[in-house]
């Protein structure tokens, strides 16, 4: 982008460019916090709830397109792109979780894999955005595309307080009238509550027995 490499890069021959290492470092900055977010989100998730978690890393998000959209140097914009990135990864992980956990037996597969989806979505808009507005001289050239994630913020910031926790995570937490309010709030009519909730009991009853004594290495092995 044009635009981009006159603020960001160095004069060579009849333009500006951005030096091999920059490219590498700023293409690289959000896989590897990623990486990073990824590897951490699954403590948060346990200790405080998967909404909890989700709602923070939703404002995180709002929080720090601010440092990729004022970013006028090549380290703060690799700072802007390692920190969103831990934000990214950490959506990785808490979006199938949290889509497992509250979707029906039946559209479960669907949800899960509907996260993917929106993934690559995303990088298709991104795409397109940054396609169409390379041609601005201005720094909005690449302001508009950083800017545009606000609008994502924008739209799920009202929805996701009405999300309703996960009763998977409630009943870990020994919360079972929360649970089930929870299950109440995601089911149907048709749906046996008490049901629904002694068999998520049993479950996670089973799986604690299992996880018993259990440590990472034992992934390995």
């Amino acid at each position: 982008m044009p635009a981009f490499q006159n603020q960001f890069g160095y004069a060579f021959e009849d333009g500006y460019i951005i030096s091999a290492a920059w490219q590498t470092g700023l293409g690289m900055g959000n896989p590897i916090g990623q990486v990073v977010g990824a590897l951490a989100a699954g403590y948060p998730m346990e200790w405080y709830g998967r909404k909890k978690t989700f709602n923070v890393c939703v404002f995180a998000v709002a929080g720090l397109v601010f440092i990729q959209f004022f970013a006028r140097s090549l380290p703060v914009l690799l700072a802007g792109e390692l920190l969103a990135g831990l934000v990214l990864g950490a959506f990785v992980v808490i979006a199938p979780a949290y889509a497992s956990e509250v979707s029906p037996l039946a559209m479960r597969s669907v949800s899960t894999s509907y996260v993917n989806l929106c993934f690559v979505t995303g990088q298709l808009l991104g795409n397109g955005v940054t396609a169409a507005t390379q041609h601005i001289t201005s720094h909005w050239a690449y302001s508009i595309p950083f800017s545009l994630q606000w609008f994502w913020c924008l739209i799920i910031i009202p929805g996701m307080w009405f999300a309703p926790e996960s009763p998977w995570w409630l009943v870990r937490q020994g919360r079972l009238e929360d649970a089930e309010k929870a299950l109440a709030r995601l089911s149907s009519e048709k749906v046996n509550i008490k049901a629904s909730l002694a068999q998520i009991v049993e479950t996670d009853t089973l799986e604690r027995e299992m996880e018993t004594g259990s440590t990472y290495y034992d992934v390995f092995k």
